[in-house]
C-alpha cells in the first residue's frame, strides 16, 4: 500500500509529533469560535511555514472544530513543475507526524471517471507542500476523516471550472473543500498590501471569476489562484451564500522584519458556508430584551473600553520598542471581541511617528489594536523603528472604523466626518477623517490627497472606486 511521506516536516512545521500538536494547539487557542450559523462548505487557508502563516490558517480551522466530515478535498498548486491537468494520489495513505490519513479511493475513482485531465504524477506530488501543510491542522481539528489530495498544474479557468463542476456532482454534506494558497509574492511591501486588499475584497464578494481574472492578469496575486477559484465555485454551486474573511496578514508583519526590497508574502483565510434558515434567526432576535437591543445598536465605546484598548496599544508598543514579542492579550468586554477595522496612530511632539491599521473587520478589535500598535511602532516604512527611549515622548491615538460604503457621487462626502478609501486597479489608499480636519482640506483637496496616497495622480479619483467611512477617534491625554 502506497504511503506518501511528508516532504516538509522539519522545515515548514515540526517533525516531532508532540511539538507539532502543541504548536497547532497554541494557534487554535489563540482564536475565537465565531459561532457561524450555517453549514460550512469550504475553507481557504495559507500554506507557508507555520511560523509565518499558521496563525492565519488557524482562524479558519477553528470554525470547523466539533464538526464531522467524512472526506476532505484539499487542493493546492504545484510549486515545482508545471503540467496540464491535476494530480491526485489514488489510494493508500498520506502521512504526517500526527499519523496516517487514508485516501478516499472510491471518491477519487469516481472523480477520475468524471474528468479526463486527472491522474497521478508522483514526481509532482512527492516534493509538494501546498496540500501537505493543511493536513496536520485537519488531523488536529477533525480527528478521523478520509482525504482527497489534489494538486492543480494548469490553473486556467477552463480547468478549474470543469473540476468544480465534477466535484459539485459528487459532493454531499459529508464533504469539506479546502483551497491551499498564499497571496502576493514579491519584493514590495506596499504593493503586497494593495494587492492582498484587492484580492481579499474580490473573495469576500464571492467573485470567483473576478478574482481569477485579476490573478491571471497580474501574476503575483496568489500562487494557488486555481484552487481558490475552484473552491469558491464549488461552494457557490452547493448553495453557500456567505464567505467570511477570518484573517489577513503578511510575512513582514508577522516577523516584524520589513525593509525596502525585502521579499514579502501575503496570507489570508476564509470560511464559506450556507446560512441556516433566517426564520429561526429572526425569532431569536425578536426575543431580545430592550436592553439587549439597545446594546446591539450602540456604536460608541465606553470609557472603560477605550482605556482597555489604549492600555493594550501602549503595552504592544513598549514590547516592540524593546525587541520583545507581541503581548498575549485577552478581554471580557464583548464589544472588543467584535471584528472591526481600526488604525493605531503614534505621535511624537505633535508630529506623526507611525500609523498602520486594518481597513476591513478581519479580527476582533482588541487583537487588531494589539497587532497594529506593534506595526505602527516598528513596521511603518516611513519611519525608523521606535526606540525604547522614545516611549515617554509619544502619544497614542486609536481610530475604530465603521464599515466601508461605496459612493457614486462626491456630494456624499462630508469632510471632517468621513474618511476616504480609493481603489483603482492594483492601487489603493486610505486617509482617516481627522487628517482632513487637521490640515483644513476642502473636499477637492481631500480627494486629491487620497489619490496621491494611493500612488496615483491627484485627479485619479474621478474614475476610481471611492468609499467613505466614519471613525471613532480617541487617544492618550
Amino acid at each position: 500500500m502506497f504511503i506518501r511521506e511528508p516532504a516538509v516536516a522539519g522545515t515548514f512545521y515540526s517533525y516531532d509529533a508532540k511539538e507539532l500538536n502543541s504548536t497547532i494547539k497554541r494557534f487554535i487557542d489563540n482564536t475565537d469560535d465565531l459561532a457561524i450559523k450555517g453549514n460550512i462548505k469550504g475553507l481557504i487557508c495559507p500554506h507557508a511555514g507555520y511560523d509565518f502563516s499558521g496563525q492565519t490558517a488557524a482562524y479558519a480551522y477553528r470554525q470547523i472544530e466539533g464538526k464531522i466530515y467524512k472526506t476532505v478535498v484539499v487542493m493546492g498548486p504545484s510549486h515545482h513543475a508545471y503540467f496540464n491537468g491535476i494530480s491526485i494520489q489514488p489510494e493508500g495513505y498520506f502521512r504526517t507526524p500526527l499519523g496516517n490519513v487514508e485516501i478516499d479511493k472510491e471518491f477519487v475513482k469516481r472523480l477520475y471517471e468524471k474528468i479526463n485531465f486527472a491522474g497521478y504524477i508522483e514526481k509532482v506530488d512527492i516534493p509538494e507542500h501546498s496540500v501537505e501543510v493543511q493536513i496536520p491542522f485537519l488531523q488536529y481539528i477533525l480527528g478521523d476523516f478520509k482525504l482527497v489530495p489534489i494538486i492543480i498544474g494548469n490553473q486556467s479557468m477552463n480547468i478549474v471550472s470543469e473540476l468544480a463542476s465534477a466535484l459539485i456532482s459528487l459532493a454531499d454534506d459529508d464533504l469539506l473543500f479546502v483551497a491551499s494558497s498564499d497571496l502576493y509574492h514579491g519584493n514590495d511591501y506596499d504593493e503586497c498590501k494593495r494587492k492582498v486588499d484587492s484580492a481579499v475584497e474580490l473573495i469576500k464578494n464571492f467573485d470567483a471569476k473576478g478574482f481569477h481574472m485579476m490573478a491571471t492578469k497580474e501574476g503575483d496575486v496568489a500562487c494557488g489562484y486555481g484552487p481558490i477559484t475552484t473552491v469558491m465555485l464549488i461552494c457557490k454551486g452547493l448553495g453557500a451564500t456567505n464567505i467570511l474573511n477570518t484573517g489577513v496578514t503578511n510575512s513582514s508583519d508577522v516577523t516584524g522584519a520589513k525593509a525596502t526590497g525585502r521579499y514579502v508574502v501575503g496570507y489570508s483565510s476564509f470560511v464559506m458556508y450556507k446560512e441556516i434558515d433566517s426564520a429561526s434567526k429572526t425569532q431569536k432576535d425578536s426575543g431580545k430584551t430592550e436592553t439587549e437591543k439597545e446594546k446591539d445598536k450602540r456604536k460608541t465605546l465606553t470609557k472603560e473600553e477605550k482605556e482597555t484598548l489604549l492600555t493594550i496599544a501602549r503595552k504592544s508598543i513598549e514590547n516592540a520598542s524593546k525587541g520583545q514579542l507581541l503581548p498575549q492579550v485577552k478581554t471580557e468586554l464583548p464589544i472588543l471581541k467584535e471584528k472591526k477595522g481600526a488604525f493605531v496612530t503614534i505621535e511624537k511632539h505633535g508630529h506623526l511617528r507611525g500609523c498602520i491599521g486594518y481597513i476591513y473587520p478581519v479580527k476582533p478589535l482588541y487583537e487588531t489594536i494589539n497587532e497594529m500598535a506593534r506595526q505602527a511602532a516598528i513596521g511603518d516604512p516611513r519611519f525608523p523603528p521606535l526606540k525604547e527611549n522614545e516611549l515617554d515622548e509619544i502619544k497614542i491615538e486609536i481610530s475604530v472604523l465603521s464599515p466601508l460604503k461605496r459612493i457614486k457621487e462626491i456630494k456624499e462626502i462630508t469632510v471632517g466626518k468621513h474618511g476616504l478609501y480609493i481603489i483603482k486597479g492594483a492601487y489603493s489608499g486610505l486617509l482617516l477623517p481627522q487628517v482632513a480636519t487637521e490640515y483644513r482640506w476642502d473636499e477637492k483637496t481631500f480627494l486629491e490627497e487620497v489619490s496621491m496616497k494611493a500612488g496615483l495622480p491627484p485627479y485619479a479619483w474621478k474614475d476610481a472606486e471611492l468609499y467613505i467611512f466614519e471613525a471613532e477617534v480617541f487617544g492618550e491625554e
